[in-house]
């Protein structure tokens, strides 16, 4: 299933024709993202996943968000792939509602998966070690996740 066979472009069809009665979706936001250094291509998880987690982090200011990319270039990107998890993309939010930030998305097999990759994570050595560094102090001011499941016509 999916681009190649022709079915998501099907399923893709028909939810742009569902009835009003029946909305898909209350309204559309759009954001253009950049690619960070260290993670420049989007990647598509090494099996199809279950339950992708996307991730928005905001910053009291542009200097903050840049100290935040800085961290994830730096090796955070690494600690999340070590700790199990598909890294798809991590892009800095260049046009939108609510900037300065940058959205990352996970992939996981289930939520099962999600939450052990995520204590992994937490409890990573190199994780521990970057975390409380005086350079990415109070770099974040609000973390929005949001569970999204694939969809037959989802590349991802």
């Amino acid at each position: 299933m999916g681009v190649e066979s022709g079915e998501g472009y099907l399923s893709a069809f028909l939810l742009l024709r569902v009835h009003h009665d029946e909305p898909c979706f209350a309204s559309i936001d759009s954001q253009l993202l950049l690619a960070f250094a260290g993670m420049p291509k989007l990647q598509l998880p090494k099996q199809p996943s279950g339950v992708l987690e996307l991730r928005t982090y905001h910053s009291h200011s542009e200097s903050k968000a840049r100290r935040k990319i800085e961290m994830f270039n730096d090796g955070e990107i690494t600690v999340f792939q070590k700790s199990g998890f598909d890294t798809v993309l991590f892009g800095e939010s260049l046009y939108g509602p609510g900037l300065p930030h940058l959205t990352y998305l996970l992939a996981a097999d289930d939520m099962e998966s999600n939450k052990a990759n995520w204590n992994t994570f937490i409890n990573h050595p190199e994780w521990k070690a970057m975390k409380d560094l005086p350079k990415y102090a109070d770099t974040v001011t609000n973390i929005e996740k949001v569970y999204l499941a694939p969809t037959a016509f989802s590349e991802v």
